[in-house]
């Protein structure tokens, strides 16, 4: 026992002596706050008797940790080229080379760089904060840098691409009410004016003051849904076209300075638990064979004995046969 002990711990240890040095590149970035288009059309909506969602779900620290997993992100990350501390100055490779996946296409070899990739990945949000922690860990410090940094770049494209996707909708739905409103304003002022046109002396009766009344706060209301309206158009078609990052990296993944530690100390001591879970298996083992053995001889023996007198017996009948 002793022995399975010292040979399991020397082998763990040996084995994460030799193991390659692993390097962790952190970083994190929360999502910048969006202009208010989302909810002045929200609430222009329902004045208008539509049903719109009142927030984003693309805006939630929960969507970053899937979309950094997602097949979008990851894919898009394995086929761009990096530098690493074994390339020459200025070379650069995919990720697939950098990573020494194997297989017989390119596609699986794609495939497989990219559960590698999100094996290597630890995305954690804080629903608190809603800042959005990644790291990744590879042997290589500058390769592990160059990977966060560019898994940061694709997920800013993604948003920019669906804010402008978004965007562009939103302005072609505002565009169409626009337009809607705007004829309703030209209708409730062309009655407002012929109102006024048929009775120029309408103060003097309090039934046509009522009525000119109702039709003047009917042009206030389509004036100001309009003036709603032309403001959310123009700030839709700001979004549509705008370009600046729309996430803010609040730590950088600056490149690892010393190699992660190897944890000797910890996993040496699960080595000797392991050891002596082992050992104790195995001499529990040993101690049954050598019992079954023991069992063994002896019914052995007894059926030798009883073998030898029944020789006896028969030999003995013979004797007696013959001398009769």
């Amino acid at each position: 026992m002793f022995k399975v002990i010292v040979f399991v711990t020397v082998a763990a240890v040996a084995y994460f002596l030799f193991r390659p040095a692993t390097y962790t590149v952190a970083s994190s970035f929360r999502l910048q706050i969006r202009s208010n288009t989302v909810s002045n059309i929200t609430g222009l909506a329902a004045q208008l008797g539509f049903s719109m969602p009142a927030t984003d779900a693309t805006q939630t620290p929960a969507f970053y940790v899937d979309l950094l997993r997602s097949r979008e992100i990851l894919g898009a990350a394995v086929l761009h080229r990096y530098p690493s501390s074994d390339l020459p100055s200025g070379a650069t490779e995919d990720l697939m080379q950098a990573l020494g996946v194997r297989g017989a296409t390119p596609g699986i070899r794609r495939e497989r760089a990219m559960d590698k990739l999100s094996d290597v990945m630890t995305v954690v949000a804080s629903p608190r904060t809603g800042v959005i922690a990644l790291s990744v860990t590879l042997h290589d410090p500058v390769l592990a840098q160059a990977v966060t940094e560019q898994l940061i770049d694709e997920v800013n494209t993604f948003n920019l691409q669906s804010r402008k996707s978004q965007a562009g909708a939103e302005r072609r739905f505002v565009a169409q009410r626009l337009e809607e409103l705007k004829d309703s304003l030209r209708g409730a002022e062309d009655r407002l004016q012929g109102f006024l046109t048929r009775n120029r002396d309408y103060r003097n009766s309090p039934e046509l003051s009522f009525q000119q009344q109702r039709l003047s706060r009917d042009v206030q209301m389509q004036q100001d849904m309009v003036s709603s309206l032309a403001q959310s158009y123009e700030q839709a078609k700001i979004e549509e076209v705008r370009d600046t990052p729309v996430i803010t990296v609040i730590d950088q993944p600056d490149r690892p300075v010393q190699r992660d530690s190897r944890g000797i100390l910890k996993k040496g001591i699960l080595a000797i638990m392991l050891g002596g879970v082992l050992g104790l298996g195995i001499a529990f083992f040993r101690e049954g064979l050598a019992r079954d053995g023991r069992r063994g001889s002896t019914e052995l023996q007894e059926f030798s004995e009883l073998r030898r007198e029944a020789l006896d017996e028969l030999r003995f009948r013979r004797r007696r046969s013959k001398a009769g």
